[in-house]
């Protein structure tokens, strides 16, 4: 018992899901077949046929070229133009809705200036009419201007460019705000180194105030007592020529 509910455009059908038949993890209750092979797709691994209307600042600086660079980075098919209300107007075929979403994402950035992204589907009311080939993925020019894609990527390398320099310039201030820091670093410092020679310097007059205070104090006690040891060596030295007085006298009367 299966039903098929729609065809797409690269031959995919999906309906319910047969009793005989494994359903996908990531859709429960429904499949995904190509007739050609019988290969059964996750919902996440669908095919995405859409219509971007990007809105903002996105012509004439090099959009166009940017959105063909994503789409090959991400292996879509479709086009790209410009459309006369200063909108950009994007067909895409994408193989899976990750990678339809993972390109739609990567169409707004810091280096644009997008303000809106309708989306249309394949068979809504916006979709409109798709293109009649889908080989690649082609930027539509004006037929007044044979050169006007190449400069869109002389555009979007200058913008590149600019932020580019623009972050050169945000790290060479923040470098600047470092060597700040540091010089700050090295004054307190300096300031630290001075106010510990002061503290020695105080310390150096404290010091001598004592010293001098000490000298004060005692020096007339050293005098004392170098007075003293020269009275105790004149003592000693009249003790000693008493002794020999007492020696003689002793032999003088030894001999009578």
């Amino acid at each position: 018992m299966e039903v098929v509910t729609k065809r797409g455009t690269s031959g995919l059908e999906y309906g319910t899901a047969p009793a005989d038949r494994p359903l996908s993890p990531h859709s429960p209750g429904k499949l995904f077949i190509f007739p050609a092979n019988g290969y059964v797709m996750g919902e996440e691994e669908e095919p995405i046929t859409a219509r971007l209307l990007v809105k903002g600042f996105v012509q004439g600086v090099g959009y166009r070229a940017y959105v063909k660079e994503q789409a090959y980075r991400f292996k879509l098919r479709g086009t790209v133009q410009n459309l006369p209300d200063g909108n950009v107007e994007i067909y895409c075929k994408a193989p899976s809705r990750k990678t339809f979403e993972d390109f739609k994402k990567n169409l707004s950035n810091d280096d644009n200036d997008v303000e809106e992204i309708e989306e249309h589907l394949e068979g809504s009311s916006g979709y409109g009419e798709g293109p009649s080939s889908w080989g690649g993925f082609n930027v539509l020019r004006d037929e007044f201007s044979s050169s006007e894609e190449t400069l869109e990527y002389i555009a979007l390398g200058g913008r590149r460019m600019l932020k580019k320099q623009d972050q050169l310039l945000d790290r060479q201030d923040q470098m600047l705000d470092r060597q700040d820091q540091t010089l700050g670093a090295i004054r307190d410092v300096s300031t630290k180194q001075d106010e510990t020679n002061r503290s020695i310097k105080e310390m150096d007059g404290h010091l001598n105030d004592k010293f001098d205070w000490l000298a004060d104090r005692y020096g007339e006690f050293g005098e004392r007592m170098s007075n003293l040891e020269t009275d105790m060596h004149d003592i000693k030295n009249d003790i000693r020529e008493m002794k020999n007085a007492f020696v003689k006298l002793v032999d003088h009367f030894t001999k009578k």
